[in-house]
């Protein structure tokens, strides 16, 4: 979020209005393309979340069925997170 690095460079104080404004922005160019005029992006925003949580949920239920199950022998693998720190997962 570009207010974000602004604030932090300039040591100036949070805006809500400000970030509410890129939400606005962010949401009508993206989940909220044919929002009408004085509707909230928050909705569109609320919506594209509902719509997201109710796909997956319908992927779950096959995905967990004994016959998509997949079991094989543990892989060792590294992982690098952001924080440099070495991860092993088995």
């Amino acid at each position: 979020m570009p207010h974000l690095k602004d604030v932090r460079a300039s040591k100036s104080s949070f805006q809500l209005t400000t970030v509410l404004g890129v939400v606005k922005s962010c949401a009508t160019t993206t989940v909220a393309k044919d929002m009408k005029p004085g509707s909230s992006p928050w909705e569109a925003i609320g919506n594209s979340i509902g719509q997201l949580i109710e796909e997956s949920n319908k992927l779950m239920q096959p995905m967990l069925e004994a016959e998509s199950v997949l079991k094989s022998e543990p892989v060792l693998t590294f992982m690098l997170t952001t924080s440099s720190m070495l991860t092993f997962v088995i």
